[in-house]
């Protein structure tokens, strides 16, 4: 389902206007990305998880292979919740 698809079906189901569904939708996925920014995990109880984490990963130069280079990078994990699991299974 796409953001388009997710819009029109929310709208349907609490009788808003697409155009208020679709900014509520927004703010929602800029307070995710705000959270996750500043390192918080994002949830729903019995729902989902986002998590941000920062690892250090070595990397190859390509005139030196020898070289390494160590760099930071940020990741996001997706966490489903044992519920979710659930239910797709069946």
């Amino acid at each position: 389902m796409h953001k388009a698809e997710l819009i029109e079906k929310m709208a349907q189901e609490f009788s808003l206007s697409k155009n208020t569904t679709k900014k509520l939708l927004d703010g929602l996925l800029r307070i995710i990305v705000s959270s996750l920014s500043e390192w918080e995990s994002v949830g729903i109880k019995n729902f989902w998880v986002f998590r941000s984490s920062t690892t250090t990963r070595n990397f190859s130069m390509p005139k030196n292979p020898w070289q390494l280079k160590r760099l930071q990078v940020t990741t996001i994990r997706f966490k489903p919740s044992k519920l979710l699991i659930k239910t797709k299974e069946v």
